[in-house]
Parts: C-alpha cells; sequence; structure tokens
C-alpha cells in the first residue's frame, strides 16, 4: 500500500485527542502568524443583516468529504467570497465539521448577539476545499505552506474523529478506538478511494474512511455481529 500519510503521526494525535472528543468544541489550533501569511486565514467580523441573517449559508462539510464553505446570499464583506473555507466561528475551530454543526454554532454564539467573527481560507487562492487534501500527505503544498497546512491537518483531524472511528488491519488495537477490518477489506476500500487518509505502521494498516463509507461499514459490521 502507498501511504497517503505518515500514520505515526496520526496515531499519536488520534492517541491524545481521543480523551477530549466528547467536549463539544475545540480551541482553534492556528495561531495570529498564519494571518500575516500571503493565502493565509483571514479574520472578518460580520454584523446581522436586516433580514436577520448574516449573509450567508454553510454547504459542503464533511457529509459531502469537504470542509465547510460559504455560500454568499448578500455582498457582506469585500474579504468573502462564494467557496471560503470555514476554519473558525468565534474563534472555535470548524475545519471538517458537519454543516449541521457549524450552523448550530452559529446559532448559539449569536443567540444574543448581533455580531460573529469567522476565520477564513480565501478561495480567490486556489485553497482545494477537499478534506482528502489536506488529510494526506500533499507534496504539491508550497513549501511556504507547509507548516500551516500542518496546523489545519491536526484541526481537521481532530474534528473528523467526532464523527468517524478510524479503522485498522491490527486485531490487537483497541477496539473502543479504532474498527477492526481484515486486510482484504482495507485494500478493497483503498482501491475504491473510500479513504480520506491512510497509512501502515509495521505491519498493520490504518486508515479515516469518509464519512458515508464508514456508515456503510458500520451497518454491514452490526448486520453480522450476533444479537
Amino acid at each position: 500500500v502507498s501511504t497517503q500519510s505518515t500514520w505515526g503521526v496520526w496515531r499519536r494525535t488520534i492517541e491524545s485527542m481521543f480523551g477530549c472528543l466528547k467536549k463539544q468544541s475545540q480551541t482553534y489550533h492556528l495561531g495570529s502568524q498564519y494571518r500575516k501569511t500571503p493565502q493565509g486565514p483571514v479574520v472578518v467580523d460580520l454584523r446581522k443583516q436586516p433580514d436577520g441573517t448574516f449573509g450567508f449559508t454553510v454547504h459542503g462539510g464533511i457529509e459531502e468529504d469537504m470542509m465547510p464553505q460559504l455560500q454568499l446570499t448578500s455582498d457582506i464583506s469585500k474579504k468573502l467570497c462564494n467557496g471560503d473555507i470555514i476554519l473558525a466561528v468565534n474563534g472555535v475551530n470548524v475545519a471538517g465539521c458537519s454543516v449541521t454543526d457549524v450552523n448550530n454554532l452559529i446559532q448559539t454564539c449569536t443567540g444574543k448577539s448581533d455580531e460573529l467573527q469567522l476565520e477564513v481560507l480565501q478561495s480567490k487562492h486556489g485553497h482545494a476545499s477537499s478534506l482528502q487534501f489536506f488529510l494526506k500527505k500533499n507534496s504539491k503544498v508550497h513549501k511556504k505552506h507547509k507548516q500551516l497546512y500542518h496546523d489545519l491537518r491536526l484541526s481537521i483531524l481532530e474534528n473528523v474523529l467526532k464523527y468517524i472511528q478510524p479503522c485498522t488491519t491490527n486485531i490487537n488495537e483497541n477496539p473502543s478506538r479504532y474498527v477492526f477490518i481484515t486486510e482484504a477489506q482495507f485494500q478493497e476500500l483503498v482501491q475504491r478511494n473510500a479513504f480520506l487518509e491512510y497509512g501502515s505502521r509495521g505491519r498493520s494498516l490504518y486508515g479515516t474512511l469518509r464519512l458515508k463509507e464508514a456508515q456503510e461499514l458500520a451497518k454491514t459490521q452490526n448486520k453480522a455481529s450476533p444479537d
């Protein structure tokens, strides 16, 4: 198997994160130093429009194997365009979250306020919006942005693991943290591009499935399990 990520890094990240996955939100990882980087994150402060909205809707999300993205419904800021990637809402990491969870967070943050802060990657700079792009080891990323994308991967994975339990061919791994599948199943999933990212550690394979694939696998395993 040709690896799309260095699983040793992912595995340590997963182990360190599982203790806090039940929290509703996590603090955003990226520091202000990236905001001065060309093509780096941009912070935009918004106020409610006369119609009671902030002039945008959210689409994409983990359910579509995408980062949450903006769809503008009015001209709210010269800094924002359709397709901009939403990284944080009022300082809370939403990279890799579902559209429903992003919308719920926006409603929670603005229940008693007319202001909202977004941190975005602007689509005009050509940033990819697919989760797979950010999670796999990508040689196409310019060296100036490698640290930015490395930190983004950690922020995204932190949220992805709230929705998806990673799978492995290592039968000795903790079943509460990993879904065990056979190597044949793993290879079949690789062939059909079912993984957001995958890799190996020793003789074992590890990977994070796309959300719909993970849901289908769970259904299959539940049917196979005895009552």
